[in-house]
């Protein structure tokens, strides 16, 4: 693979005529908030504002200033480079849990050449694509917006404010994105690779017993002619030890044919499956950011195995016991996982009001079995055919 993909990040499609454009999925806006200046001042203390946006940016990062709305920060976001295979392989350490993907590296906006490592946190939940807290913004030497004011994004956690801005590109093994849009918050937090970011490949492989994550680039990279390569990505896709469910994404996506290295996304994307436990379905959001098993919604019911008793009953998730197991498996297509730990009382975040999300899904569960989160298609694989998930020919992800 070699060539580009422009990311525009646009809240809606432009008017003009996209030809053979094809609309991936549908879904909802983030709320932008505009907030008084003392509030946005005390969120950027160790952060330098810039009102004129560095010559380096410029012709890929704009103000937008839509009639009746807040103004807002558009990036246009280049993925370059060569991906053997069509495939990007990055190795990545379990720290608490959780997936992070170690020395990556960040460029710049207005220093040719300046770089800075850091090591990311993987976050399918995690509304952005490079989410960072202030100090490590300003340590990187991101270019932060004056003119855009506080926006509102959240977590599975709570909401939270953000400030808008680029850095000069992610390399990603041997691709880079360049500029890539930064979030940055006064909140301690670990830099976060989100779910925008990930949403520019066609999917996301966790190979967890090579410890590697794969990047399945999208085809628009690719010349006019199909590469061989593209067989030995079908071809596992095709595998029958994969077993599958339908995967939304919750967001705008079109890719330009006509264009060819056009692909176009909108704000709020949340992952999300159904799943199975006992005779019952839920809506589950795939989170990597999560560490336990599951994390069940308040309010909802679900078969809790019974202190003590060793049976199923049914209880209300609201109990004040935190830490509970399913009393039935849960089934993700015809995946069976037994002895699900579940935590109790989740509540969603104001702005996740019209996600039906019934539970959030951890990477304690998501690590018992190699799994990939196919955008492309639309579906979440999970491997059902042993240890290992197969290799893709002349191209072994533990390379």
């Amino acid at each position: 693979m070699a060539g580009e993909i422009l990311l525009a990040r646009r809240a809606t499609l432009s008017p003009w005529s996209y030809g053979q454009s094809r609309l991936r999925f549908i879904g909802q806006l983030a709320l932008v908030v505009v907030l008084p200046w003392p509030l946005r001042a005390s969120l950027a203390q160790s952060l330098e504002l810039g009102s004129v946006i560095p010559s380096s940016l410029k012709g890929q990062v704009s103000i937008e200033h839509p009639p009746g709305e807040p103004p807002r920060l558009h990036v246009n976001a280049r993925l370059r480079g060569s991906a053997p295979h069509g495939v990007v392989s990055l190795p990545f350490d379990l720290r608490d849990g959780r997936i992070v993907l170690t020395n990556m590296t960040l460029l710049e906006p207005t220093a040719p050449g300046a770089e800075h490592v850091l090591d990311l946190l993987l976050d399918t939940s995690a509304q952005g694509s490079l989410l960072l807290s202030e100090r490590d913004a300003a340590r990187c030497g991101a270019w932060v917006s004056a003119e855009v004011g506080l926006q509102r994004t959240c977590g599975i956690r709570g909401g939270a404010e953000f400030l808008s801005g680029a850095l000069g590109g992610l390399r990603l093994g041997g691709v880079s994105m360049e500029p890539i849009p930064v979030r940055t918050s006064s909140e301690p937090m670990a830099p976060r690779l989100g779910i925008d970011a990930l949403a520019a490949f066609e999917g996301v492989i966790l190979d967890w017993p090579r410890r590697r994550l794969l990047l399945v680039v999208r085809r628009t990279l690719y010349s006019a002619d199909s590469p061989p390569s593209r067989a030995a990505i079908d071809a596992l896709a095709a595998n029958a030890h994969w077993t599958s469910t339908p995967l939304l994404l919750g967001a705008t996506a079109d890719s330009v044919e006509s264009l060819r290295h056009v692909f176009i996304i909108s704000r709020g994307m949340w992952p999300r499956i159904t799943i199975r436990v006992g005779d019952r379905e839920y809506s589950a959001l795939v989170s990597t950011g999560y560490a336990g098993d599951v994390w069940l919604r308040q309010g909802v019911q679900w078969p809790l195995e019974t202190p003590g008793a060793g049976v199923s009953t049914i209880l209300d998730a609201a109990t004040p016991l935190r830490t509970r197991r399913l009393g039935a498996a849960l089934r993700i297509g015809d995946r069976a996982y037994h002895d699900v730990q579940v935590e109790t009382n989740w509540q969603p975040p104001a702005e996740m009001t019209d996600v039906p999300v019934d539970a959030v899904i951890g990477l304690g569960l998501l690590s018992r079995a190699p799994v990939w989160l196919d955008f492309e298609a639309g579906v979440l694989r999970v491997w059902i055919g042993g240890d290992t998930v197969a290799a893709f020919a002349g191209a072994r992800p533990s390379d």
